[in-house]
Formats: C-alpha cells, structure tokens, sequence
C-alpha cells in the first residue's frame, strides 16, 4: 500500500498558476444569482432549482473529463489528491485527512469557505447545487474507477463533511466474470453429451421392448377388441347407443315375462 503524501494548501493565485476553486465559484455565482432570481419569479423555486442543478452536473462532468485528459500518466487516486490543492486554495478548506494511499482518500472537512461565501451572498439555498452537488459527478468524469461516499455536509447544517474516495477494482471483477463465464462453457457441453446419452438409451430400452413382444394374430386381434366391448342389450348395439328411457324399458320388459312363458325355465332364461 503506497501512502500519498499531501501537500499545504497554496497561498493566492500568482500570476501563471491557476486559478482556485473558491475564486471560480465566485465568479460563478455572481451570473447565476440574478438568473436564478428571476427563474424563481417566472418558474417557481422547485423549477428554478431544478434547471441550475442539471446545469451545474453538466458543467462538472466535462470539468472531470477535462481534467483527466491532461494528466499524462493516466488517472489514479494519487493524481486526484494532486488536484485538491485547487480547492484547498485560499485558505478554502481545513480538512482532517484519515486515510490516502492508493485505493482510498478520506477526510473530513471542519471548515468551508464555500459555505460561508454563498450565505453571504445570498445563495445558502442553493449553495449544494453550485458547490457539494459538483463533487460526485466531478469524479465520475475524472475516473469512473473511483466512487465518493458522503453522508453530510457543513453547507448543509451538518457538523463536517465526510469525503470517502475508494478506487474500486474492475480488473479483477472483470477477471471473476471472465473465469465464471468459462466455467459454465465448461459445464455446457457436459450436460449436453448427458441429455444425447440419456435419449440414445431411453431408444434402446423402447426398441428392445419392441423386438422381445411377439406379433399377434388378426383373430387374436379382434378377439381382444371383443372382449374390451361391455356388454350391450342386443347384439351389434354400439354400448351407450341407446337412451336412458329405452333401455329402462328394457330392463322392465326383461324383468316381466311374456305371456306363454309361465312354468318354462328356457323361456324365462331366453327372455333375459
């Protein structure tokens, strides 16, 4: 783990440096303020609010990618940290650093002079639009690699600002995805090979049941299909074929002998 050195905060902008952070947001702030006055008056104040909030994260994201581009040895969490000599400049910042090395930079502001200038300015009500709101999209343009986690803020009644910048680590979730994507290609011919065995024999066992059945007669045939046949009131009558009234009348008619048939078992027998 390298551990980051920081560096004091430089004094005023000289001639040829660049100019800091709190004197930009200054200048910033005295344009926007009377636009942001008469949007309230002709658009309402969530609107208002609402039009300079997605104006400032443009603005932001294309300050992070155009910071990154002139860092010639790429971006990392040591070239950010070089960077917050800009907004420490001053006298902007005292901050309480708890950790920098190479994947995380921690600390926590005691005292913002960014808060102070929009309150007197007139702007406390949207002074985390113009300043806090910038700092998550700034670095999302800077590296996306790197993700901020903030829970309050002093510019909003809170009793410091905590900044906690990680470097996440896509290469080696890239190489989790890569090894898990070859192990289900792995697993994928395997189950295939089993299914194909699986029907191959399933084909077998159906042909060798076939094959040790013997072929039947057609009078076997048809004596089969005779004996699945229930029984019917008359011969060749399709079983059901007949209402439930008709054959109710001839169960009646089966039940009463004919007349004749008295004291003559075969009649009798021969009627049912």
């Amino acid at each position: 783990m390298t551990i980051i050195p920081i560096h004091p905060a430089a004094g005023g902008a000289a001639d040829g440096e660049p100019l800091g952070i709190l004197a930009r947001r200054r200048i910033e702030a005295e344009i926007i303020k009377p636009i942001y006055e008469i949007m309230k008056r002709e658009f309402g104040v969530e609107r208002a609010q609402a039009v300079i909030a997605e104006a400032v994260r443009g603005a932001a994201l294309d300050a992070g990618r155009t910071f990154a581009a002139k860092e010639p040895g790429g971006t990392s969490i040591a070239s950010f940290v070089a960077l917050q000599v800009l907004w420490e400049k001053d006298d902007a910042l005292d901050i309480e650093v708890r950790r920098a090395d190479d994947t995380h930079y921690d600390y926590d502001v005691r005292r913002c002079a960014y808060a102070q200038m929009y309150r007197e300015m007139g702007l406390a009500e949207i002074g985390h639009l113009l300043s806090c709101a910038r700092d998550s999209v700034f670095i999302e343009g800077y590296d996306p690699r790197i993700e901020l986690t903030r829970t309050r803020t002093l510019m909003q009644g809170g009793t410091h600002c905590d900044f906690r910048y990680r470097l996440a680590e896509p290469a080696r979730r890239g190489a989790d995805e890569r090894a898990s994507g070859a192990e289900d290609a792995g697993r994928a011919p395997d189950a295939t090979a089993a299914q194909g065995e699986a029907a191959g024999g399933a084909r077998e066992t159906q042909a060798g049941e076939s094959a040790g059945r013997p072929a039947s007669s057609p009078g076997a045939r048809a004596e089969s299909s005779r004996q699945s046949l229930p029984e019917s009131g008359a011969a060749g009558e399709a079983p059901g074929a007949r209402p439930s009234s008709t054959a109710a009348r001839d169960r009646d008619a089966a039940a009463s002998p004919p007349a004749g048939a008295h004291g003559n078992p075969e009649a009798s027998d021969a009627a049912r």
